[in-house]
């Protein structure tokens, strides 16, 4: 029996309850906890909890909390480390990598210099700003809740992101205009 084919969701307390029950399936009944949360989970029963913290730096915390033994919890903390890592940072290596043969490529070739390629150094100049910058550092946070990087560069990374974006869709915007 799927969860999804059942009767739709008609007030707010049975849409709680469903996403508990949701949560429940997917993540209880898994080999090692999630717990991606700020607050510490002292709850010892099988109660979920879903927490969406909108900051200046966009966290998005899902959490699982079951009893396991201190052991297992730090091997599944180490694995679920290890594997978001792996899947993460080879996306961010080629991100920069592609980003910066973009750069070059239009700022040594004196043919690639049109309006149209203004614009995509423009797109390609903020992607890498982004990903240089921002997604490497957020990467940590999201993963230890805790920012290692000091007050300076907290601001810093937050004004960062912003500008990227803000860049990222004028230049889309402009680019929509010319054409």
């Amino acid at each position: 029996m799927s969860i999804f084919n059942e009767k739709p969701i008609v007030n707010a307390s049975s849409t709680i309850q469903y996403l508990n029950n949701v949560m429940e399936q997917f993540y209880l009944n898994s080999q090692f906890p999630v717990n991606l949360d700020r607050q510490s989970q002292t709850d010892t029963t099988a109660a979920t909890a879903i927490n969406i913290i909108t900051t200046s730096t966009p966290t998005y915390s899902i959490s699982a909390s079951t009893s396991p033994t201190a052991t297992s919890s730090l091997e599944a903390s180490f694995l679920e480390t290890l594997l978001w890592s792996l899947l993460f940072y080879p996306m961010v290596i080629l991100a920069a990598i592609g980003n910066l043969l973009i750069i070059w490529i239009i700022a040594t070739k004196p043919l690639m210099r049109n309006i149209m390629n203004q614009y995509l150094m423009n797109l390609t100049l903020s992607d890498f700003l982004s990903v240089t910058f921002n997604a490497s550092f957020n990467f940590v946070f999201m993963l230890h809740q805790h920012w290692p990087f000091g007050k300076i560069y907290c601001i810093a990374n937050n004004f960062i992101a912003n500008l990227t974006i803000v860049s990222s869709v004028s230049t889309m915007m402009l680019i929509s205009i010319d054409r």
